[in-house]
């Protein structure tokens, strides 16, 4: 959420600061799925269904979509 409370520019510059070929080159970041420490809130992605091994009621959260980095 950080990242994205900075103007658009500077969340481009970011990124590109740390992951291309004219910045750090990162090649890999931490990917935390469900929650995790910088979540403001707890959260799963299938807690209404106990035992749903298949994941037939997975379901991602709206900070999935709101502060997905995409390069």
């Amino acid at each position: 959420m950080a990242i994205a409370s900075l103007p658009s520019k500077l969340q481009d510059n970011l990124i590109k600061d740390f992951f291309s070929d004219k910045g750090l080159e990162y090649t890999v970041g931490r990917i935390p799925i469900a929650g995790c420490d910088f979540s403001t809130h707890p959260y799963t992605y299938a807690d209404q269904v106990e035992n749903d091994f298949e994941l037939k009621h997975f379901n991602l959260t709206k900070e999935d979509f709101d502060y997905k980095v995409c390069i």
